[in-house]
């Protein structure tokens, strides 16, 4: 996506690009590493664009739970599927001391919950509980 974008706005090859990708968290994990780049001095302004499409895998989703094999196990297996939503956002972060009247970012933190032991994997065609990687 972040190619699409630099490529459509017209930006020079010195303007880094790169994507993350961490479904619903993705979008405050872009501004997190932002700030933090435009307080180390690595950077003056970011732009931070997020969107996300749960068409297909809710569409595929109900394909599989409207079939006559379908159970209440199977709908409990895909619910969080069903749970998922669309829509975008995006976002250009400067200093502080160049924006004085600016909204700010204070701060952030990601972290697991206590005693859980896998996340959500989002695929074309379904969301479904993963073991974690490490």
């Amino acid at each position: 996506m972040s190619v699409g974008i630099h490529h459509a706005l017209g930006m020079p090859t010195s303007c880094l690009n790169f994507d993350i990708t961490n479904a619903c968290l993705g979008f405050v994990n872009g501004i997190q590493l932002a700030a933090t780049m435009i307080d180390s001095g690595q950077i003056d302004y970011a732009l931070v664009v997020d969107s996300e499409g749960s068409r297909k895998p809710q569409e595929n989703t109900l394909g599989r739970l409207s079939s006559e094999t379908a159970t209440a196990d199977d709908i409990l297996r895909e619910f969080a599927t069903l749970t998922l939503g669309s829509g975008a956002a995006a976002m250009v972060l400067g200093r502080a001391s160049e924006h004085p009247d600016g909204h700010r970012v204070v701060g952030g933190v990601s972290a697991r919950p206590p005693g859980t032991t896998s996340y959500v994997s989002v695929t074309s065609t379904r969301c479904v509980p993963t073991p974690p990687a490490c």
